[in-house]
């Protein structure tokens, strides 16, 4: 059972690491990147730009992950204004609002303000469930990498599977929300359809590490329950090969000379022959139930 072993150790390796790469993906501030060109902005005349690119956070260069907006440089004195410096962590970073609990206004915003809010939050859930599913699929494989059994096998492909989807589920939800804040949302200036043309068009948008490490782990986490299955294949057929001689051998062991026996030597009522026999008529049957004459 080698090869089986050798799929089921690297199925287990790639379960771990998947699990490793979704959960940094998931804790870290590298989603989206906003790179703010405040050179350029330091040349524009319009009398906006020039009164909001100090004291307003989307004028400056910043990353972005699942729970807080991290902002580069030292040019960040408008952290420490309200009303961000109330809302400020490690310095220069703030929380991103997910409306959790909902504002008494929440209902009154437009309905695409109102279906980024939820999708972000599919997102957030859907990563924690996935990375649900992966844990329990390390210790479901684990668990099958030692007992070797195909059917053990089989239920960490199908929990890696699911937590595999979950990733890719949460990836799409990111998606969706980010393309409704880029091209629906008019709630106000901090998303891109309200600001100024000329931060638009000095603002370069990208994707992180973090965004990148949530793809690899569900591709991973994939490629791992494939391993899984194949692993359970494995030994299935190879308890089958080990199978087949067994009872081959047991059947050529048996004792043949039982196939000669009468089954009814032993036992009354010995059923008579199937036809008359010729030569016992008036003769005297011998010892051997053969007629003398």
């Amino acid at each position: 059972m080698a090869s089986s072993t050798a799929f089921l150790a690297f199925a287990i390796f790639f379960t771990v690491v998947s699990l490793f790469f979704v959960a940094l993906s998931f804790s870290t501030d590298n989603w989206l990147q906003y790179t703010v060109d405040r050179s350029a902005l330091a040349q524009s005349t319009s009398s906006q730009v020039i009164s909001e690119k100090n004291r307003l956070p989307w004028y400056h260069s910043r990353h972005r992950g699942l729970f807080r907006t991290c902002y580069e440089g030292n040019e960040t004195t408008f952290l420490e204004t309200e009303p961000y410096n109330s809302q400020r962590i490690d310095r220069n970073c703030l929380y991103l609002n997910y409306d959790i609990p909902e504002p008494d206004n929440f209902n009154l915003k437009s309905s695409d303000y109102r279906l980024r809010i939820h999708l972000m939050r599919c997102h957030v859930g859907f990563l924690i469930t996935a990375l649900f599913f992966l844990l329990i699929g390390c210790v479901v494989g684990a668990f099958g990498c030692w007992k070797a059994k195909a059917t053990t096998s089989r239920y960490a492909a199908v929990v890696v599977f699911i937590g595999a989807f979950f990733t890719a589920a949460g990836m799409a939800f990111f998606h969706g929300a980010e393309y409704i804040e880029r091209n629906k949302v008019r709630e106000d200036n901090t998303f891109p359809l309200n600001w100024h043309s000329d931060l638009f068009t000095n603002t370069v948008r990208s994707y992180g590490w973090s965004y990148i490490l949530g793809w690899v782990g569900m591709a991973i986490g994939a490629i791992s329950a494939i391993l899984y299955l194949i692993a359970s294949w494995l030994i299935k057929q190879k308890l089958k090969d080990e199978k087949i001689p067994l009872d081959t051998y047991s059947m050529r062991s048996r004792n043949r000379a039982y196939d000669y026996m009468d089954p009814y030597a032993n036992g009354p009522g010995r059923p008579p022959y199937g036809y008359e026999d010729p030569y016992s008529k008036g003769g005297d049957p011998g010892t051997w139930g053969w007629t003398r004459y």
